[in-house]
Parts: C-alpha cells; sequence; structure tokens
C-alpha cells in the first residue's frame, strides 16, 4: 500500500510530455529514460524508503513522500543493468477502502480514474482506452485483474 507520509508535505511529482521526463517539486534531476540508478540514490535517497535487488539485472527503488496531483503518492523506479527502464506510480485517495490490506476493486477503479485524469492533464493527452503510446515510450493506467489492483506508470521505448 502507498505509505503515508510522515514529517514534511509531500513533494509534488510532475511529469512532461516531451520525452516523458518526470521531476520531484524543489529537486533538480530529472528522472527520466536510462538515468543511472546511482544518480537517481545520490539526488533522491530521502525519498527512499526501500529497494528490490532481483539479481537478474533487475532492481527497483520504492519512493515514499511524494504526491501527484495533490494525493499522496508512491513513486517506485525500475532499473535494467543499473539504468531506468520503467517506473510505477500509485496514490492514496480519501475513503479509500480495503479488504484484508487490499484496496476493494471500487477503491482501485477510482485510482484508475484518477491517473487517468491526472496523465491527462499533464501530459495534455487523452487518455482513452487507458493507455497512451508516444516515441519515447508509453504511459498507462488501468485495472490489473490478474492483481486485483490499479496499476499505472510509463514504460520507456526500447530500440
Amino acid at each position: 500500500m502507498v505509505p503515508t507520509p510522515i514529517g514534511p508535505e509531500p513533494h509534488s511529482i510532475v511529469f512532461n510530455r516531451e520525452g516523458g521526463t518526470c521531476q520531484i517539486a524543489g529537486f533538480e534531476l530529472v528522472i527520466c529514460d536510462r538515468l543511472a540508478k546511482a544518480d537517481a540514490i545520490n539526488a533522491l535517497g530521502n525519498f527512499i524508503t526501500s529497494n528490490r535487488d532481483y539479481g537478474n539485472g533487475y532492481e527497483w527503488l520504492y519512493l515514499h513522500q511524494v504526491s501527484f496531483d495533490g494525493q499522496t503518492a508512491c513513486l517506485s523506479l525500475c532499473f535494467l543493468n543499473s539504468e531506468l527502464e520503467m517506473l510505477l506510480i500509485s496514490v492514496s485517495l480519501p475513503d479509500d477502502t480495503e479488504l484484508d490490506n487490499w484496496p476493494t476493486e471500487e477503491t482501485s477503479i477510482r485510482h484508475v480514474a484518477f491517473m487517468r485524469k491526472a496523465f491527462e492533464k499533464q501530459l495534455a493527452c487523452s487518455m482513452k482506452p487507458g493507455h497512451r503510446t508516444f516515441a519515447w515510450g508509453s504511459v498507462w493506467s488501468n485495472f490489473d485483474i490478474r492483481g486485483y489492483c490499479a496499476t499505472a506508470g510509463i514504460r520507456y521505448a526500447r530500440a
């Protein structure tokens, strides 16, 4: 689940349509395709709550104390061989409900709708039917029936 920030107000994540980059307000680092993991750790260390190394070239960094379109968010960065390949974003909304520590389908559907609207606003494009492809990669926000939860993020294109 999305961690509730402790301490300072969460920093806003802002996405840019050109290149699919994003930044956390108040920080110079541009989160972009092939960002070096070491650079992310050095610049965003205070946001990192945990990491996971799968031992096969893939490693994830999990960031907290951020917000997206005014709502508490969690940003997960996926690195392949120490270069950013994908990022996932999730939000907490007022009146979220859970069942056995997992969001209900209704909560997940609300998250999907929220993320689509936020991406539409920031990327100035339609998110119907739940994804959009650009020259630099793709952005999506959908309900994952297998995981039974909302999923949203950016995957960068590979040549």
